[in-house]
């Protein structure tokens, strides 16, 4: 008769059929174990016992991997106490009885028995010794666990979207992702494509929960921050570097800077990288204006942001909508900017670079633009302030609006030459004048 080969993981029922069978293995490897087994036999007992009980423990079978586990207990015991003086079976020792303490670690877990699960989770971090003879893989295993566990708790805080009053789990939960961090922080990782991608999985994890808990330990924003600058510093010369995913690093920096209350040349760094980085779409430059209006009160901060924006968008070509838009937007920010003089300047600067690429400004784009300076014009008009005013008028007649042709331009002379008569200032108003002849 052929033998029949069950593969695990296909179906719930397949992995039915073989926790089923390993659980009668090894039964039957129990029943036959000699009263002293020697170091070979606890070896490979210990290690289908914990096969046996991870396997239970993932269908949930809490009962039995319970018992399993527990027999397993003695028989880690067992080998523990034997003497290797050889070294010989030092490295499968380290290996078989990683794989039971992390075992032990996650069926704890899934039965909510959290004090025990952290107490195997010490147990298998702690012996130095122990882990320095494990492989790669090994490693890279036991730190996926204790890193699956500290974002199960991460997760746990959050209801809604909204942070529930557990917020000392993000504590816990960076508890078990530091012992991830120190399972795979001494391993060299630029070799390896999984334990690279684990490391920044890790650092991901550890930078929000440092965030999260910054409410109750300021100094966590400081830990999030670097656990960032260390992901993104690995991915910034990568061909990946501007996915969606490293995307949302660098706008987590950014929250964590804004928090912790950085000064405008550290957020302004900040958002330079996420605008070198942004694949342009509506959606995207829509992110970016909104996160601008809640640093409305670090206004040239905003300035500098929008005209960097604007330079993007000009040196890659984005779609003549997002030009347009940044312009409008740099426009009524300047509008509110408490310093006229420098807001005028920052205007022309704009102003300056679109023409000198030879941006052209169509008619609908260029009347709301126009619109927009007139209305802030009238305003210091009506207020009083006439030499305000006719600046505002006179940013009206620079050549990138020329798609409204003259009548448009001659309008603005006209107003501002009118401002100049209104403040007696007979020698600009005749400037003014004398270009519209």
């Amino acid at each position: 008769m052929r033998p029949v080969r069950i593969r695990q993981g296909s179906a719930h029922d397949s992995r039915v059929v073989v926790a089923a069978l390993r659980l009668a293995g090894f039964r039957l490897m129990e029943a036959g174990l000699e009263p002293k087994p020697g170091t070979e036999a606890l070896l490979h007992i210990l290690q289908i016992a914990s096969k046996t009980g991870a396997t239970l423990s993932e269908l949930g079978h809490n009962d039995t991997a319970s018992g399993v586990l527990s027999c397993a207990a003695k028989y880690e015991e067992a080998l523990r106490n034997i003497d290797d003086t050889s070294g010989t079976n030092q490295q499968a020792r380290a290996c078989v009885t990683t794989v039971y303490l992390s075992t032990r670690m996650e069926a704890a877990w899934r039965e909510g028995n959290e004090g025990l699960a952290a107490f195997m989770a010490d147990k298998v971090t702690e012996n130095d010794g122990r882990l320095v003879l494990l492989s790669n893989h090994d490693r890279e295993t036991l730190a996926t666990k204790l890193l699956d566990i500290g974002k199960s708790l991460l997760r746990s805080c959050y209801q809604d979207n909204k942070l529930t009053p557990e917020e000392s789990k993000a504590n816990e939960a960076i508890r078990w992702m530091q012992k991830a961090f120190s399972v795979i922080e001494p391993l060299d990782c630029t070799a390896n494509a999984g334990l690279a991608e684990l490391k920044r999985s890790v650092l991901r994890s550890l930078a929000r929960g440092y965030f999260l808990s910054s409410s109750q330990d300021p100094e966590n924003l400081i830990r999030a921050e670097t656990a960032l600058e260390e992901v993104i510093a690995t991915i910034d010369s990568s061909v990946d570097n501007v996915s969606s995913e490293y995307q949302q690093l660098r706008w987590m920096k950014l929250a964590v800077i804004k928090r912790r209350k950085a000064g405008d040349t550290v957020l302004l760094q900040a958002l330079q990288a996420i605008i070198d980085n942004l694949t342009y779409s509506e959606s995207n430059l829509t992110d970016v204006l909104q996160e601008l209006r809640t640093l409305s009160q670090h206004h040239q901060l905003v300035t500098s942001t929008i005209q960097y924006c604007l330079h993007r968008a000009l040196q890659c070509s984005w779609s003549p909508d997002a030009v347009e838009r940044l312009l409008i937007s740099l426009i009524f920010h300047c509008s509110k900017d408490d310093k006229h003089d420098r807001a005028i300047q920052d205007l022309h600067a704009s102003f300056k670079e679109l023409r000198d690429v030879e941006f052209e400004l169509l008619k609908a784009p260029a009347t709301a633009c126009i619109t927009l300076l007139w209305q802030y014009g009238d305003r210091h008009y009506h207020a009083g302030r006439w030499n305000e005013a006719a600046d505002w008028f006179t940013c009206g007649t620079h050549s990138i609006f020329t798609s409204l042709g003259p009548v448009s331009s001659s309008k603005c002379f006209r107003k501002a030459a009118l401002a100049h008569l209104k403040q007696k200032d007979y020698a600009h108003a005749g400037s003014i004048i004398r270009q519209l002849s």
